[in-house]
């Protein structure tokens, strides 16, 4: 299976220019985010590299086995909608960081596009090294460039001033849910 990404690592130099203000002043970028890091498209290899033990410290994951995994990512990849970030440490060859902007399809807004930026985590030994905000900054970013009308997240109370820092508010609507599974 090797290196498979999920999509493209090229659309990234789409960025490039872009200014993403809080990664400016904090000193990291999509081609730098920190010594021994590198970011990159989420690859079916990272099953091997304890990407559903980061994602574990965000939901429940569940009984996942390699192939299921792998049946997960290659559906995901066939919709083109899902773009899975990552942040690996190259030395311990390690995913410590993951967010997914999720492309939406809409017949308003003139047949646009909304993007939902999902699943953010940072592994606990790596948290305050900025990778929240470079990943959410991208995110929000890649939204624009591909066409989004809007980008939106779902996040626990107590993260919401969090998010005011990447200019997201709370917006008219209620988010609801019916939950099948705990």
């Amino acid at each position: 299976m090797g290196d498979e990404a999920l999509f493209d690592a090229h659309l990234l130099s789409g960025l490039d220019g872009v200014l993403l203000p809080l990664c400016e002043e904090l000193g990291v970028s999509y081609r730098n985010p920190g010594s021994g890091l590198k970011l990159r498209p989420l690859q079916i290899s990272d099953f091997g590299k304890g990407y559903l033990q980061l994602i574990s410290q965000l939901t429940k994951i569940g009984v996942v086995a390699e192939d299921d995994f792998n049946k997960r990512f290659k559906a995901m990849k066939a919709t083109g909608c899902h773009y899975v970030f990552v942040v690996e440490d190259t030395e311990k060859h390690m995913v410590v960081a993951n967010a997914t902007l999720l492309i939406e399809y809409k017949f308003s807004h003139s047949t646009a596009q909304r993007g939902r930026i999902e699943d953010v985590v940072v592994d606990s030994d790596y948290r305050g090294k900025h990778l929240g905000v470079l990943l959410l900054e991208l995110l929000t970013a890649l939204g624009k460039l591909l066409g989004c009308y809007k980008v939106s997240l779902d996040c626990a109370q107590d993260m919401t001033s969090y998010y005011t820092k990447f200019g997201y508010n709370k917006g008219p609507q209620l988010f609801m849910c019916q939950r099948f599974i705990d």
